[in-house]
Protein backbone atom coordinates (compact mmCIF):
# COMPACT_ATOMS: atom_id res chain seq x y z
CA UNK A 1 0.00 0.00 0.00
CA UNK A 2 2.62 2.05 0.46
CA UNK A 3 4.10 2.08 -3.04
CA UNK A 4 0.86 2.83 -4.21
CA UNK A 5 0.22 5.47 -1.47
CA UNK A 6 3.53 7.18 -2.90
CA UNK A 7 2.43 6.67 -6.43
CA UNK A 8 -1.19 8.80 -5.66
CA UNK A 9 0.88 11.57 -4.33
CA UNK A 10 3.36 12.21 -7.44
CA UNK A 11 -0.07 11.95 -9.56
CA UNK A 12 -1.79 14.65 -7.18
CA UNK A 13 1.70 16.42 -6.88
CA UNK A 14 1.60 16.39 -11.32
CA UNK A 15 -2.26 17.14 -10.79
CA UNK A 16 -1.18 20.51 -8.97
CA UNK A 17 1.32 21.22 -11.24
CA UNK A 18 -0.35 20.42 -14.68
CA UNK A 19 -3.68 22.56 -12.99
CA UNK A 20 -1.03 25.63 -12.49
CA UNK A 21 0.36 25.36 -15.82
CA UNK A 22 -3.01 25.48 -17.36
CA UNK A 23 -4.26 28.04 -15.34
CA UNK A 24 -1.04 29.95 -16.79
CA UNK A 25 -2.25 28.62 -20.41
CA UNK A 26 -5.71 30.05 -19.91
CA UNK A 27 -4.65 33.44 -18.57
CA UNK A 28 -1.87 33.81 -21.21
CA UNK A 29 -4.51 32.76 -23.79
CA UNK A 30 -7.00 35.43 -22.60
CA UNK A 31 -3.93 37.99 -22.98
CA UNK A 32 -3.38 36.85 -26.50
CA UNK A 33 -6.76 37.29 -27.36
CA UNK A 34 -6.99 40.47 -25.83
CA UNK A 35 -3.90 41.63 -27.74
CA UNK A 36 -5.16 40.51 -31.11
CA UNK A 37 -8.32 42.11 -30.87
CA UNK A 38 -6.57 45.26 -29.81
CA UNK A 39 -4.81 44.70 -33.09
CA UNK A 40 -7.45 44.47 -35.16
CA UNK A 41 -8.91 47.16 -33.65
CA UNK A 42 -5.77 49.29 -34.80
CA UNK A 43 -5.78 47.41 -38.15
CA UNK A 44 -8.97 49.10 -39.06
CA UNK A 45 -8.54 52.03 -37.60
CA UNK A 46 -5.38 52.72 -40.36
CA UNK A 47 -7.25 51.27 -42.81
CA UNK A 48 -10.19 53.84 -42.59
CA UNK A 49 -7.39 56.84 -42.23
CA UNK A 50 -5.60 55.21 -45.44
CA UNK A 51 -8.73 55.26 -47.06
CA UNK A 52 -9.94 58.70 -45.83
CA UNK A 53 -6.66 59.90 -47.13
CA UNK A 54 -6.03 58.27 -50.05
CA UNK A 55 -9.23 58.55 -51.42
CA UNK A 56 -9.41 61.94 -52.82
CA UNK A 57 -5.59 60.73 -54.65
CA UNK A 58 -7.79 57.84 -56.46
CA UNK A 59 -9.82 60.45 -57.48
CA UNK A 60 -7.63 62.60 -58.89
CA UNK A 61 -5.93 59.44 -60.20
CA UNK A 62 -8.98 58.43 -62.37
CA UNK A 63 -9.80 61.96 -63.55
CA UNK A 64 -6.28 62.19 -64.76
CA UNK A 65 -6.40 59.00 -66.56
CA UNK A 66 -9.66 60.09 -67.87
CA UNK A 67 -7.99 63.31 -69.40
CA UNK A 68 -4.83 61.42 -70.56
CA UNK A 69 -6.98 59.22 -72.62
CA UNK A 70 -9.08 62.05 -74.10
CA UNK A 71 -6.17 64.10 -74.88
CA UNK A 72 -4.81 60.87 -76.93
CA UNK A 73 -8.12 60.65 -78.35
CA UNK A 74 -8.16 64.27 -79.91
CA UNK A 75 -4.47 63.46 -80.67
CA UNK A 76 -4.91 60.10 -82.71
CA UNK A 77 -7.81 62.07 -84.30
CA UNK A 78 -6.12 65.64 -85.45
CA UNK A 79 -4.51 65.48 -89.12
CA UNK A 80 -1.12 67.07 -87.95
CA UNK A 81 1.70 64.67 -86.44
CA UNK A 82 1.74 64.92 -82.90
CA UNK A 83 4.40 64.31 -80.44
CA UNK A 84 5.17 64.88 -76.86
CA UNK A 85 8.59 65.22 -75.79
CA UNK A 86 9.68 64.56 -71.74
CA UNK A 87 12.70 66.02 -70.00
CA UNK A 88 15.96 67.74 -71.02
CA UNK A 89 16.95 64.52 -73.35
CA UNK A 90 13.59 65.09 -75.50
CA UNK A 91 12.48 61.50 -74.87
CA UNK A 92 9.29 60.68 -76.68
CA UNK A 93 6.45 59.56 -74.60
CA UNK A 94 3.57 59.79 -76.76
CA UNK A 95 3.25 60.17 -80.61
CA UNK A 96 -0.10 59.76 -82.55
CA UNK A 97 -0.73 57.64 -85.93
CA UNK A 98 0.53 60.29 -87.94
CA UNK A 99 3.18 61.07 -86.63
CA UNK A 100 4.58 57.30 -86.41
CA UNK A 101 3.42 57.28 -90.12
CA UNK A 102 5.97 59.05 -91.05
CA UNK A 103 8.80 57.16 -89.41
CA UNK A 104 7.38 53.39 -90.33
CA UNK A 105 10.78 51.89 -89.41
CA UNK A 106 11.77 53.75 -86.26
CA UNK A 107 11.99 52.60 -82.54
CA UNK A 108 10.06 56.00 -80.85
CA UNK A 109 8.69 55.21 -77.56
CA UNK A 110 10.92 56.06 -75.09
CA UNK A 111 13.64 57.03 -77.02
CA UNK A 112 15.75 60.56 -77.32
CA UNK A 113 15.01 62.69 -80.45
CA UNK A 114 18.64 62.26 -81.08
CA UNK A 115 18.57 58.71 -80.83
CA UNK A 116 15.15 58.34 -83.10
CA UNK A 117 15.76 61.13 -85.46
CA UNK A 118 19.78 61.35 -85.57
CA UNK A 119 19.37 63.07 -89.06
CA UNK A 120 16.94 66.08 -87.26
CA UNK A 121 19.36 66.30 -84.57
CA UNK A 122 22.17 67.21 -86.65
CA UNK A 123 20.55 69.30 -88.52
CA UNK A 124 19.51 71.53 -85.38
CA UNK A 125 15.95 70.32 -84.57
CA UNK A 126 17.55 69.30 -81.36
CA UNK A 127 19.50 72.36 -80.55
CA UNK A 128 15.62 74.32 -81.35
CA UNK A 129 14.02 71.65 -78.74
CA UNK A 130 17.02 72.92 -76.18
CA UNK A 131 16.18 76.05 -77.05
CA UNK A 132 12.19 75.62 -76.05
CA UNK A 133 13.47 73.41 -73.03
CA UNK A 134 15.35 76.07 -71.17
CA UNK A 135 13.42 79.53 -72.09
CA UNK A 136 10.04 77.98 -71.74
CA UNK A 137 9.16 80.47 -75.00
CA UNK A 138 7.07 78.20 -77.67
CA UNK A 139 9.08 78.26 -81.30
CA UNK A 140 6.91 78.23 -84.41
CA UNK A 141 8.76 77.35 -87.46
CA UNK A 142 7.09 77.44 -90.92
CA UNK A 143 8.45 75.27 -94.33
CA UNK A 144 11.89 73.97 -92.23
CA UNK A 145 13.34 71.40 -94.76
CA UNK A 146 14.59 68.19 -93.20
CA UNK A 147 16.79 65.69 -94.85
CA UNK A 148 15.71 61.98 -94.30
CA UNK A 149 17.52 59.06 -94.94
CA UNK A 150 14.48 57.11 -96.01
CA UNK A 151 13.83 53.83 -97.28
CA UNK A 152 14.09 54.18 -100.46
CA UNK A 153 17.12 56.58 -99.84
CA UNK A 154 17.78 60.22 -98.50
CA UNK A 155 14.81 62.53 -99.39
CA UNK A 156 13.88 65.78 -97.77
CA UNK A 157 10.44 66.81 -95.92
CA UNK A 158 9.31 70.58 -95.10
CA UNK A 159 7.51 70.86 -92.14
CA UNK A 160 5.85 73.38 -90.15
CA UNK A 161 6.85 73.35 -86.54
CA UNK A 162 5.54 74.44 -83.50
CA UNK A 163 7.33 73.72 -80.18
CA UNK A 164 5.85 74.02 -77.01
CA UNK A 165 7.21 73.82 -73.65
CA UNK A 166 4.40 72.57 -70.75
Amino acid sequence: ITEQAATNEELAADNQRLARANAALTAAGIDVQAQTQALRQLNQQLEARVAERTGPLDVALRECKQHSATLAAVFDQTPAAVCLLRGPEHRFTYFNRRFQRQYPDRMLRGRTVAEALPEAAAQGFTALLNQVYATGEPYHGREMPLLEAGPHGPGERVYDLSLIHI
